[in-house]
C-alpha cells in the first residue's frame, strides 16, 4: 500500500524530488509541500532557479550564425 504523501518526512520527500520534477508534477500541490514550510520554501526557491535558468537559453535559436560553419 502506498504511503500517505502528507506523512512523508522531509528526507523521504527530497528522495522523491527528482522523480517528481521529471514527472512534471505540480510540486506546490504535493501534500508534503502543503504541510511542510521548510520543503515549501525549498520548492519555491527551486522554481525561482528554474525560471532564471530558462531565461538564459532562448526557446528558439536565431537564424543568425554567430560562428562560421
Amino acid at each position: 500500500m502506498p504511503r500517505d504523501a502528507s506523512k512523508l518526512t522531509c528526507e523521504e520527500f527530497r528522495g522523491q524530488l527528482s522523480d517528481l520534477i521529471n514527472s512534471d508534477a505540480d510540486l506546490e500541490d504535493h501534500p508534503h509541500v502543503k504541510a511542510c514550510p521548510t520543503c515549501r520554501q525549498m520548492v519555491q526557491e527551486l522554481e525561482v532557479i528554474a525560471e532564471e535558468a530558462r531565461k538564459l537559453f532562448p526557446s528558439e535559436w536565431s537564424e543568425v550564425s554567430w560562428w562560421p560553419r
